[in-house]
């Protein structure tokens, strides 16, 4: 059942999906997560203007410890418009006081330039309405997003994880790249290694987490995570944007296969005499050579040896028809029918 409007402070526990023209999308899909059992850190939601004296309750109900403050937009994290980095956080708040001057923040930064210029463009001009997310702040050993489809590719069965030393803002705000992992079926492989700051096991871990998120919410999901003393945390989960349809090829056999081979297409202005008489035969060589190497291992091509490379050849004024053949012979072992 959605909140009474006349609540201010609201426990995460007491939010679901159907809160979210009153909390925001960030504070209604983890009060929603909460809910059926996710590891989220514990917080409240502010609701309009925050009340001193509820703010100061709900913080006593957190203990004395550090909290991160953070904008739960009505029009935040939505399917086609996710406000990513546009509206103001603060980290690391302590007492009550610094945290009511947080609060005041970042309700004020709904009205900042970038958010509305990016409410216009987005977000068909969407609501304006803006709750504000106050959770106890972590100190991770590691952290960073996963998203449960490869936002490149478009592939629905990888899941994609980063992963940075410390706080995972870092990799959210790009002052770090962060490790990256490809997570198949619960197998995990390093694409790219940097800090060092997970192994594959909890590679894994952060990609199961980011799938049941997904199963539950329904779409494709970009979460942010945290791991501390060994724990793995969800912190943020919202819906993919302009997430590609996936692309695939199947081979019409086994090998190798490669295109037609046309330098000239590329060649969009006159070439200059050093690029013709050093760089673009060399360019020509190098090919032929890796063609007469890929059939020798019993490779195929969807061009034949004795076509490619024509193109580029003919266009050259300055090759004779003895320099061409000499050429194709040492290289392909054979003169091309066209010389």
């Amino acid at each position: 059942m959605p909140i009474p409007t006349t609540h201010k402070t609201v426990p995460l526990a007491e939010l679901t999906r159907d809160d979210v023209a009153l909390a925001g999308g960030k504070a209604a899909n983890l009060g929603e997560l909460v809910r059926v059992g996710f590891p989220v850190p514990d917080g409240f939601a502010i609701i309009g203007e925050p009340d001193e004296a509820a703010v100061r309750s709900a913080a006593e109900r957190l203990g004395d410890v550090p909290v991160a403050v953070r904008s739960s937009a009505v029009a935040e994290d939505l399917a086609d418009a996710s406000f990513a980095g546009q509206y103001e956080t603060v980290l690391g708040v302590q007492g009550p006081d610094a945290l009511l001057d947080a609060i005041r923040r970042v309700r004020a930064s709904a009205a900042a330039g970038r958010v509305q210029h990016y409410r216009a463009a987005r977000a068909d001009g969407g609501s304006s309405e803006i709750a504000v997310l106050v959770q106890r702040m972590l100190r991770p050993e590691a952290a960073g997003v996963a998203f449960t489809a490869n936002p490149v590719t478009g592939r629905r069965e990888e899941v994609v994880v980063t992963a940075a030393r410390g706080l995972g803002e870092r990799v959210v705000s790009g002052e770090a790249v962060g490790d990256e992992w490809i997570v198949r079926d619960s197998r995990a492989e390093c694409r790219r290694s940097i800090e060092q700051a997970i192994d594959a096991q909890q590679a894994a871990a952060v990609a199961g987490l980011a799938r049941r998120a997904e199963q539950h919410l329904g779409t494709p999901q970009n979460i942010e995570w945290a791991i501390e003393d060994g724990q793995l945390y969800l912190l943020q989960a919202r819906p993919m944007t302009a997430l590609p349809e996936p692309a695939d090829w199947t081979p019409p056999g086994p090998g190798y296969w490669m295109r037609t081979f046309r330098l000239g297409e590329w060649l969009s202005e006159p070439m200059t005499p050093l690029f013709q008489d050093w760089l673009l035969e060399r360019i020509e060589e190098g090919y032929l050579v890796g063609m007469r190497l890929a059939r020798a291992r019993g490779c195929r091509s969807a061009t034949p040896l004795s076509t490619a490379g024509t193109t580029p050849l003919r266009r050259r004024p300055a090759l004779s028809r003895s320099r061409c053949c000499a050429r194709w012979s040492r290289a392909a072992g054979a003169c091309s029918k066209w010389c």
